[in-house]
């Protein structure tokens, strides 16, 4: 906790989020409380580890997005209303079974595409210790854009921070090591925003909501037509 509240003062941090918080209903919200900020947490349950949790600066609105997480991982999802963005933070463990992946993968498809059905002018960002998912699906179904690309444990890229391609000419991507390196060897992904947008990168254009559930309310309606 020291050193997460060195870090969200020093780097003037508006969100942080955490995969594999290691908290349960013993750790009281009080106890893992920072001054100026909110806390939300999706913790593990029926064993110990994983988990994941977000602190937001108390002048960001926010609320938590319904998702009954399966056993195999850890989501909380967040609706930061006066962004216009929902913010997404996963925990999938290493020892996730390719079949089990694979659920992983759909069910968060599926999530993101729900919570967007009700407010489609919002935006994404997606990130945590997403391991064995198959990114690429993910990232195709839901129009999102890796900016970083890099290893962030050893020579593997484990973790990501995803965004909705509309956000990508809007954020840069850093990294930084945490203080004591010892208690975990995975580097931190910082977005930062730019304050504007040059003109010259402003262009409109017709945007066509070809998410899951529209096409498949299409092949719905194609199947049912009578063609003779």
């Amino acid at each position: 906790m020291d050193e997460l509240r060195y870090t969200l003062i020093t780097k003037s941090i508006d969100i942080f989020a955490c995969s594999e918080s290691w908290l349960n209903e013993k750790h009281d919200d009080s106890i893992v409380s920072i001054d100026g900020y909110n806390i939300f947490r999706a913790d593990r349950k029926h064993k110990t580890g994983g988990g994941v949790a977000v602190w937001i600066k108390d002048s960001i609105l926010a609320c938590k997005c319904n998702c009954e997480n399966p056993i195999q991982f850890e989501c909380l999802t967040l609706n930061l209303i006066s962004l216009k963005i929902f913010f997404s933070v996963m925990y999938v463990p290493p020892e996730t079974a390719t079949r089990e992946a694979l659920f992983v993968n759909h069910f968060m498809i599926d999530h993101i595409d729900d919570i967007l059905s009700r407010a489609p002018d919002n935006e994404v960002i997606l990130c945590g210790d997403l391991n064995r998912l198959n990114i690429s699906d993910m990232m195709c179904s839901l129009n999102l854009s890796d900016l970083h690309r890099r290893p962030t444990y050893g020579n593997a890229q484990l973790d990501y921070l995803l965004m909705t391609d509309s956000l990508t000419e809007r954020y840069s991507i850093s990294e930084f090591s945490p203080i004591d390196i010892s208690k975990t060897a995975h580097i931190a992904l910082l977005a930062t925003p730019s304050t504007k947008m040059e003109t010259s990168k402003q262009i409109t254009k017709n945007v066509y909501d070809l998410r899951l559930s529209n096409v498949q309310s299409f092949i719905d309606e194609l199947s049912q037509t009578q063609w003779t």
